[in-house]
């Protein structure tokens, strides 16, 4: 099951979103690493929030509820590049 709620961790260089990304995939999260942020998915709010003040940074804890995307946007874009 795909993870409701995203942490934004902004970091001030690529080798420190590298070095927190690493630790925080050991700790067991699902991360994907950015130029200078990490986003770490987390099941619910409140443990985005438990992960924010773990960490004592500048992190925003994102909802995913309203943020989808068309299923069939990019099948329809690669048709019409086709013609």
């Amino acid at each position: 099951m795909r993870s409701n709620t995203v942490v934004r961790i902004p970091c001030g260089s690529y080798g420190e979103a590298k070095e927190l990304a690493l630790r925080l995939e050991a700790d067991g999260y699902s991360v994907s690493r950015r130029l200078r942020a990490v986003l770490a998915r987390t099941e619910t709010r409140e443990r985005g929030e438990q992960l924010v003040r773990k960490l004592r940074c500048g992190a925003v804890v994102e909802s995913k509820r309203g943020a989808r995307r068309p299923r069939f946007a990019v099948a329809l874009v690669a048709g019409l590049k086709r013609i």
